[in-house]
């Protein structure tokens, strides 16, 4: 089954559910309202819960704050639903046929805190290799392995987070491209294909998980739109796990 609106794993409450990006679904729907308006009106109307039935985050796009909904799949079905046109029947059916296929996929056993805990070593060390001090390889080598194996090591440890050093440096896709012998574009294409920025028309933006590793410049230019063109520089301590995927 193609993939008509990206559904990953976040926590909700105190468990770990599937989520839509509320601004995917409102996109794919085509509601002529604007979406900070939209997602304000059905919460209210229909009685959604935070914590329960959805997440928000809030952050910075360059200058600009946004705010970001990540709903549960009941409430997206809901949601589609209620706009009672082809479009929010089609993505209703799609948000069904996730749930079946996810019901009829074996159950996966659990690593072991062991096997994280080695992957880990690996990464932390090769993170110090190319040249991240300890903080910034604790970093990049615990988001390696909660995307491989989805054990999120520190939090464990109680150490929700870390802060990158100031000295950190950032780098164009091209310029980490040329630390590990891969183009600009398969950079970003890796960038993407790990979760960390998505594709919107021509321009990359930042997602949730990369924002540790990620800085936005305004290049001080701007488009024909008279919108600021900025640029997305990316911490080094990307490079393992662009490794990892690229391997994969």
């Amino acid at each position: 089954m193609s993939s008509l609106i990206n559904i990953e794993q976040r926590n909700l409450g105190a468990a770990a559910v599937e989520t839509v990006n509320a601004r995917e679904l409102h996109a794919f729907l085509e509601s002529r309202q604007q979406f900070a308006d939209w997602i304000k009106a059905r919460i209210d109307q229909y009685g959604f819960i935070e914590g329960e039935d959805f997440t928000v985050h809030k952050f910075m796009n360059g200058r600009v704050s946004q705010i970001d909904y990540h709903i549960s799949l009941d409430m997206a079905k809901e949601l589609a639903m209620v706009e009672r046109t082809d479009k929010g029947k089609q993505a209703r059916q799609y948000f069904i046929e996730c749930e079946r296929q996810a019901k009829e996929r074996p159950a996966t056993k659990a690593p072991s805190t062991l096997e994280p805990v080695k992957e880990f070593k690996a990464l932390f060390g090769l993170a110090k290799l190319i040249g991240l001090d300890k903080n910034a390889a604790a970093i990049s080598a615990n988001q390696a392995v909660r995307h491989i194996t989805g054990t999120n090591l520190l939090s464990l440890l109680g150490q929700t987070h870390l802060e990158q050093s100031e000295q950190t440096q950032f780098f164009t896709p091209t310029e980490l491209g040329e630390q590990i012998k891969l183009s600009g574009r398969k950079v970003n294409t890796l960038l993407a294909e790990a979760g960390f920025q998505v594709k919107r028309g021509e321009v990359w933006e930042v997602q949730d998980a990369g924002r540790e590793f990620a800085k936005i410049y305004d290049t001080g230019k701007k488009h024909g739109s008279g919108v600021p063109i900025q640029q997305i520089k990316w911490a080094a301590g990307v490079l393992p796990l662009l490794k990892q995927n690229e391997a994969a």
